[in-house]
């Protein structure tokens, strides 16, 4: 099943349970779908409905959905080192997210 059909399959699901998705569940989704854009990047899979997250887990997320929407294909695969070392850097929260999307990251 692709990635895209997952997401709707869990979304589908989602509101049929009646759970609304928690802040985590969005910037776990938004970081897939930045994945999925990217040919050589692995596709992971996206289970979880409705995890629960403290709030500092979901600004931690939030943070790292940013960085990775962010980030070029050759950052999230690795195949620029440089770029793959400013997006961890942005996620461990070390440096600011780039003006604009360049390159470099």
């Amino acid at each position: 099943m692709r990635s895209s059909m997952k997401a709707a399959f869990l979304l589908v699901v989602s509101a049929v349970i009646g759970c609304d998705p928690t802040p985590c569940d969005e910037a776990l989704e938004r970081i897939h779908d930045a994945e999925t854009n990217c040919p050589f990047v692995p596709d992971t899979e996206r289970a979880d409905v409705s995890m629960v997250c403290s709030e500092e887990d979901a600004i931690a997320l939030e943070l790292q959905a940013d960085c990775v929407e962010a980030a070029t294909c050759a950052a999230l695969d690795g195949s620029n080192t440089a770029a793959h070392r400013a997006l961890s850097e942005c996620i461990a929260g070390l440096t600011e997210l780039p003006e604009e999307e360049s390159e470099e990251f």
